[in-house]
């Protein structure tokens, strides 16, 4: 993969709700639940095993599927991070400027610097220090807008059962 510039995209979030849910919420049976954990744990294998190679390693979240949000990429950072074991700077630096360079892009994108092009969030706290300051950003800077105090339409509902599954993940 590195001879040929390959790149690993992490995606837990589509795994994760199957396999700390129960099956009356995902409407997964055991089968489901024990393929999404095999799926899981490789991921994590894979990724450890692509840093260590020097391989590039991106997160990505797969919106479309059930239990991933169009607003879930925070969720996926702080996946990463506890799951694989970085810390909170390596995983804000893999979903940001990690993905740039897969997409051979980081002479445009993925990092703030003069003549670069950047979506900027702004949150109250360092997301360093705290990975979940990234689910509220305060403001948001994309393109020629500037949204303060972004309110995003989130699913209540959904994003109550997904909070059971970081709960579940900080532990």
């Amino acid at each position: 993969m590195k001879s040929r510039g390959g790149a690993v995209v992490v995606t837990y979030s589509p795994a994760l709700p199957n396999v700390y849910l129960p099956s009356s919420v995902t409407k997964m049976n055991e089968l489901c639940a024990y393929n999404s954990k095999v799926v899981m744990d490789s991921m994590t294998i894979g990724a450890k095993q692509a840093m260590a190679a020097g391989l590039h390693v991106g997160l990505g979240t797969d919106a479309s599927c059930p239990f991933c949000t169009q607003t879930g990429t925070w969720r996926e950072v702080v996946y990463f991070s506890k799951i694989v074991g970085v810390p909170a700077s390596d995983a804000l630096i893999r979903a940001t400027l990690g993905n740039a360079e897969i997409l051979g892009l980081q002479n445009v994108t993925g990092s703030v610097s003069v003549g670069k092009s950047a979506d900027i969030a702004f949150y109250a706290a360092d997301p360093v220090e705290d990975l979940n300051v990234l689910r509220r950003p305060c403001a948001v800077s994309a393109g020629k807008r500037f949204i303060k105090k972004p309110r995003p339409k989130l699913n209540r509902k959904t994003e109550a059962i997904l909070d059971t599954v970081m709960e579940e993940i900080m532990k």
